[in-house]
């Protein structure tokens, strides 16, 4: 027969028990936080910057660096992508073929079998006087078509041969993305969507907010256009989505 005194004693032992569970879980700065593991540059065998992060079918991870960097759940291993000392663009594309860009290299990257990863550069299919193609930023995937981006100019490849857009700009095209669509900000004459004909400019420079556009978005309100110099919505002139102090505060941050 249990007395008073038993019952006491399980409900303090509960209570001591509960407490020191809440008390953990308090002083763990952790708790409520999104996993997150760590890998450092030894671990990655690349000390140098790192551009570009994307995700495979395959859940395998894919980082731009000094190579096409590959991390298959448990390794790491670095992949030469010709001369190139900054791979700044990763696009998958059909039959597992994956398009990057970088320092003074255009091509693509098979696979012919899992983790055997082979690098066929495309500048020789350029004019000679389009090589070195310098700096590419930015890529996309549209249909059959494949697009670098480099400072003021676009290279389109469509399987034979590479079609050539100028640019000139006193700064260089931003790549961007709105849903599954490619688009690029020219600082000079405003914000073009790629499609499989090419580029078509879909706002004009008046209509768009000075700086870069580093973002874009749709809602029901229209388009949302993240930029150096805050939120804003294309308009003649261009609308700030915030106040004042918040764009000032995103500028500063």
């Amino acid at each position: 027969m249990r007395t008073k005194s038993h019952h006491y004693a399980a409900a303090a032992a509960f209570l001591g028990f509960a407490w020191s569970q809440i008390f953990g879980a308090w002083s763990d700065k952790t708790a409520g936080l999104p996993s997150l593991e760590y890998f450092s540059a030894q671990k990655l065998g690349s000390d140098n910057y790192q551009w570009t992060i994307a995700q495979d079918k395959l859940g395998r991870l894919f980082v731009g660096g000094m190579g096409l960097i590959v991390y298959d759940g448990q390794n790491w291993t670095t992949h030469p992508i010709g001369s190139s000392y900054a791979v700044r663009t990763i696009q998958f594309g059909d039959n597992n073929r994956i398009w990057v860009g970088g320092a003074n290299e255009i091509g693509y990257v098979d696979e012919p079998a899992l983790g055997d990863f082979k690098y066929r550069s495309l500048l020789d299919k350029l004019p000679d006087n389009e090589r070195p193609v310098g700096e590419i930023w930015g890529s996309g995937v549209v249909g059959a078509k494949v697009y670098f981006m480099g400072r003021e100019k676009l290279f389109c490849w469509d399987g034979t041969a590479f079609r050539i857009w100028q640019y000139p700009s006193q700064s260089r095209l931003f790549p961007l993305k709105l849903g599954n669509e490619i688009w690029f900000k020219h600082m000079e004459t405003g914000q073009y969507r790629q499609t499989e004909t090419g580029p078509t400019l879909e706002i004009e420079h008046s209509r768009l907010p000075n700086g870069g556009i580093l973002g874009l978005s749709k809602d029901s309100s229209g388009l949302l256009l993240a930029s150096s110099q805050g939120f804003y919505r294309p308009g003649a002139p261009p609308r700030q989505e915030f106040s004042e102090e918040l764009n000032r505060y995103i500028i500063e941050n």
